[in-house]
């Protein structure tokens, strides 16, 4: 009768596993050592490539045979037991005295008869398919890409590494590259460095059989790919390199880290892809554990809608035991996902990175947030939740709304969109005007009776009193187009696509379904013939040349410093402080335009060096800006004050709002000029010295709008995209946009938008219409056509809002 027979081993060494039990690899390739070291330690028997060996027997002829040998196992024999109830405690022993040996990992070969079984058992998690083995203990905390325990040790779990690109180096390929093709603020960086850095690369590259006529003579568009190599990644003193080791030595921590220079770098720099752990953040052992063969940054790569069906499939898919370990956790997650999809962003994946989304889908996950939070007796203030929302998902949004209005909670809403309007309880409505004309309410209660209020600017629209930009002629005269050929950026399906010039091209479809990715990540960095971004994928552009340039509009902040306001920005500064420099009691004193500026040290307030307030830093809250004592927050001196024009000084001028201002400089038309355009874009009531930090998202993108039009512009033909332009616009405020975008189109040039809403959308001369979903279910070109067409198509449900 055959007996079950044990062979306990402690492990020292084997080759599947990437953990090294005892010794490291040098000394599992001296087989000798090992012997001796066991020998020492006083056990028998050793198993070496699955070999059994009596440690006393072995001879120096067969250690010097096993020298040559590769070796890929490395064991020692604990202990040899025949399987017997009274040798429980025996085995229970060996195999501690094995793990203690062997740091937690014991080998065990059980045999019966002839048939022989082998298996590793471990303290620790282990895979022994993939040979992957640690010594401690898992925890939540490993499976986050943001602690050390878990992220890619390559690019520290953001999924991606800054590299820098030739592309964005050269800002034109037709000049040679010293003389006029490396962009300004990276040649002047380079150049101003030091000689020494300058001299090296003219050394390096002249070791490399480039001359100076290859860098100020050739164009750079006409240089051999080894010259373009050599002079961005050469070595050390490469442009690319050494910009490259500027920017990753600037860390924040340093005593010398450089604001301006880390801004000035990063412009060179795009992400790509982490080649370690390919965009999935966690390292590989991480990446490891997977349930349904996914790991847990596979199922954050999924969209919302896909992880709930992913999540609701599950249960199915489990044993009983797996069904109750997971059971609460799989619950919890289906509830937070569900508050998701209520808000409308079920097309967003679930690794999306929080800088790249919209302002209303981060308010609108804060929302969802809420929702399962489940409390009570709550004042919610939501700005515009709508916003980057289509008319269609409206609904989902507002039942969400009154969900947590039911839960006896009280919602105040900014809002300018119809429908939630229509579902208000009350409807608060200030006015009548923006600005100084503005601050009063002019009308309270519900829907039904603003539409008969005779005081309510915002009545005559819902009632249609009044119209948004009605359209007295069709474009329809057929121009030169824009061509896309297999566009696959983000989530869009190899679409192609002709955009008309000389238009009004409105970009629509819901949430998610590729708008952005279409235009601002494929059609902008087209147009500027430049690599923008690592997200562009498309097969071919064709550009008409009657192109001349490119301008994006979006609501992306301009600066951040107190410092920057309308006047400042618009450079319509510089003008007023010439005219002031001009006044008799400027030149008696002999001040100079400087003098009436409030960033130059002469004629500004220096408690609060010319900001006007100052920060008063506040322990464990956020700063608290008060009004300067000393100026009261006009940012100038006295004496700088003293110089009056028009029987206003420079502080009393910059307190003028746009309107006030035109009239007040009506006598010069280099003023009047940005400034009427300013106004005909809605923002007439602002104040030139209004800060642009203060600024609203739809008032920063009518600012830069409105700066471009005043523009010389010649026979130039631009393309200006803008990004959801309605953002926080009044009814009223809309219809001035749309002015201003038709006299664009008239005097020859080209707009596309990005748009929601139904109104802008009426107003376009060509429509393409994306989706018919958002996320993967979207990236399809649904409809295009001029409005009439896709009235007629009744594709999609842009059409239903029109």
């Amino acid at each position: 009768m055959d007996l079950h027979k044990l062979i306990i081993i402690s492990p020292l060494y084997h080759s599947s596993f990437n953990h090294r039990f005892t010794f490291d690899d040098n000394d599992a390739k001296d087989i000798k050592k090992i012997i001796e070291k066991t020998r020492e330690a006083g056990y028998v028997r050793m198993q070496i490539n699955n070999n059994d060996y009596v440690i006393d027997d072995i001879t120096e002829e067969e250690i010097n045979s096993l020298s040559k040998e590769e070796i890929y196992s490395v064991g020692i024999v604990i202990d040899r037991i025949v399987v017997g109830k009274d040798k429980r405690a025996r085995i229970a022993d060996a195999i501690e005295r094995a793990m203690d040996l062997s740091n937690g990992v014991v080998h065990i070969k059980a045999s019966h008869g002839i048939i022989i079984k082998e298996s590793f058992h471990t303290k620790f998690p282990a895979c022994l398919l993939h040979g992957i083995l640690f010594d401690f203990e898992v925890t939540p905390r490993h499976f986050s890409f943001n602690s050390h325990w878990g992220y890619c040790e390559e690019c520290k779990g953001l999924g991606s590494k800054p590299t820098f690109s030739i592309d964005l180096a050269i800002k034109d390929s037709t000049k040679p590259l010293f003389d006029g093709a490396l962009d300004t603020a990276l040649h002047n960086m380079f150049s101003t460095h030091g000689k020494h850095y300058t001299d090296s690369l003219f050394r390096l590259l002249k070791r490399n059989g480039i001359t100076k006529k290859d860098l100020y003579q050739t164009p750079f568009n006409e240089l051999d790919k080894k010259v373009i190599d050599t002079v961005f990644f050469g070595g050390d003193y490469a442009i690319g390199n050494v910009i490259t080791a500027w920017h990753s030595n600037n860390d924040v921590t340093s005593e010398d880290y450089s604001e301006w220079k880390d801004k000035s770098l990063g412009k060179f720099f795009v992400d790509e892809e982490c080649s370690s752990c390919h965009g999935e953040r966690l390292n590989e052992v991480m990446r490891a554990y997977t349930i349904q063969n996914k790991n847990i940054s596979q199922v954050c790569a999924m969209t919302v809608e896909g992880a709930i069906n992913f999540f609701c499939e599950l249960p199915k898919l489990l044993t009983d035991r797996e069904n109750t370990i997971s059971k609460e956790a799989v619950k919890e997650i289906n509830t937070r996902l569900s508050f998701l999809d209520k808000v409308g962003l079920n097309y967003l994946s679930l690794g999306r990175k929080y800088a790249t989304l919209s302002g209303g889908e981060a308010q609108r996950i804060r929302l969802a947030s809420q929702l399962g939070s489940k409390l009570t007796g709550v004042l919610y203030v939501l700005d515009e939740p709508t916003v980057g929302l289509h008319p269609r998902d409206t609904n989902h949004l507002l039942d969400t709304l009154k969900e947590l209005r039911d839960l006896k909670n009280t919602l105040v809403i900014v809002e300018h969109d119809r429908d939630t309007m229509k579902a208000a309880d009350n409807i608060i409505d200030m006015g009548p005007f923006a600005g100084a004309f503005g601050g009063e309410v002019v009308f309270e209660g519900k829907y039904d009776d603003i539409l008969n209020s005779n005081n309510s600017l915002t009545g005559d629209y819902l009632s249609e009193r009044k119209k948004v930009f009605e359209k007295t002629a069709v474009r329809n005269e057929e121009t030169e187009c824009i061509k896309l050929k297999n566009v696959s950026t983000n989530n869009l399906r190899n679409i192609s696509v002709d955009i008309p010039l000389k238009k009004i091209v409105v970009v629509t479809g819901v949430s998610g379904s590729g708008k952005s990715s279409l235009i601002i990540d494929t059609l902008y960095p087209a147009l500027k013939k430049r690599r923008l971004n690592q997200y562009s994928k498309f097969e071919s552009a064709e550009i008409p040349s009657i192109v001349s340039d490119t301008i994006l509009v979006d609501q992306i902040s301009i600066v951040g410093s107190i410092r920057s306001t309308l006047v400042s920005y618009s450079k319509v500064f510089d003008k007023i402080r010439n005219i002031f420099a001009k006044t008799p009691a400027a030149k008696a004193k002999a001040f100079a335009a400087g003098r009436f500026s409030y960033n130059g040290k002469e004629g500004r307030c220096n408690i609060c060096e010319g900001k006007g307030i100052r920060k008063i830093a506040m322990h464990f809250l956020s700063d608290m800006e008060i009004v300067c004592e000393a100026c009261g927050g006009k940012r100038y001196n006295d004496e700088t004050l003293s110089v009056r024009f028009k029987s206003l000084n420079i502080a009393e001028v910059l307190e003028l709002t746009v309107d006030e201002a035109i009239e007040f400089f009506d006598f010069d038309k280099s003023i009047t000029k940005t400034l009427s355009i300013m106004s005909e874009v809605g923002l007439g009531y602002i104040k030139l010295s209004q800060r642009l930090d203060t600024f609203s998202g739809g008032e920063l993108q009518r600012l830069k709008l409105a700066t471009e039009l005043a523009k010389k512009q010649g026979d130039e033909h631009i393309v200006y995209i803008l990004d959801e332009p309605t953002t926080g616009l009044h009814f009223d405020d809309v219809n001035k946009l749309l002015i201003a975008l038709n006299k664009l189109v008239e005097k020859g040039h080209s707009v596309i938008i990005i748009e929601h809403n139904p109104d802008v959308i009426k107003a376009a001369d060509y429509i393409i219409d994306l989706g018919l979903e958002g996320g993967t279910n979207g990236g399809e070109i649904i409809a295009k056509g001029t409005v009439e067409d896709i009235l007629k198509m009744k594709k999609g449900y842009t059409w239903k809002y029109i």
